[in-house]
């Protein structure tokens, strides 16, 4: 990214730097992914596939938290990585992991924070539910890459970059979703017809284990493209609303 193209987005540039972004660091990603979801998704995988969370409760629960710590660890570590090379900086999966250990608390405490107030909008009424999406979506971004930020803090943060952009931000987070999501279902849907019978291992048939293993994996590998979109879009709105790019170019000047 040079200074250059750090400028006001529209919402179709946005998609398109996110995605060349993604492509051109898949392979980072990739590492933060399978570093922090390879030993959750097989517990879960497991769990699921001989007969629920019931059948073994606390191997279930274990998973959940080690999910819930690890998923806290790969989102702060994907943001570091969209945002400095989005910046121009160097790229390191390894570095990006020992940055986002620090922030483990605060993003779980933020994750439940914005889960329960966009839950909650959606449960009593659908448009405050959509506006409080809308409105918090780049909480995390605002957390991570901004020092000394609490968890209330980053959401009012979010809530005061995203004011006056609030219908863009949805369409981007909802073409984002849909092209996260969609792949994942497709393959889930289809794997079961491949094959019949059960497995060496559970009780399923092999087509409804290669359903979730597949569609576990597609997930998880197009997930970071979600961080990618909400990373370019927390630069937008502050080149938008707070001159971000001449802060930039101020301090690029100042290293000369």
């Amino acid at each position: 990214m040079t200074l250059a193209e750090l400028r006001p987005l529209s919402t179709g540039e946005i998609l398109d730097n996110a995605f060349g972004l993604y492509r051109r660091h898949f392979a980072p990603l990739v590492v933060i992914v399978l570093v922090v979801s390879a030993v959750p998704t097989i517990l879960e995988l497991y769990v699921q596939s001989s007969g629920g969370f019931f059948v073994h409760p606390v191997l279930g629960i274990m998973t959940g938290l080690l999910n819930i710590v690890l998923s806290a660890i790969g989102t702060a570590a994907a943001v570091f990585i969209v945002s400095d090379s989005y910046l121009g900086r160097p790229v390191d999966p390894w570095s990006a992991l020992s940055r986002a250990v620090p922030y483990i608390a605060r993003v779980v405490v933020l994750s439940v924070l914005t889960t329960l107030v966009v839950g909650l909008g959606f449960m009593f009424f659908l448009v405050p539910g959509v506006i409080f999406l809308s409105a918090l979506v780049v909480s995390t971004q605002a957390l991570v890459l901004e020092e000394n930020r609490s968890p209330t803090e980053a959401m009012g943060r979010s809530w005061q970059l995203t004011k006056g952009f609030r219908w863009k931000v949805l369409a981007l987070v909802v073409v984002t979703a849909i092209i996260v999501f969609i792949p994942s279902i497709a393959v889930g849907s289809v794997a079961p017809f491949l094959a019949t019978g059960p497995t060496v291992l559970t009780d399923l048939p092999i087509g409804w284990s290669l359903a979730l293993v597949l569609g576990a994996v597609v997930q998880l590998l197009l997930y970071p493209l979600m961080y990618s979109v909400l990373t370019v879009l927390y630069y937008d709105l502050r080149v938008r609303k707070e001159g971000f790019d001449l802060e930039v170019l101020a301090q690029a000047l100042e290293t000369r």
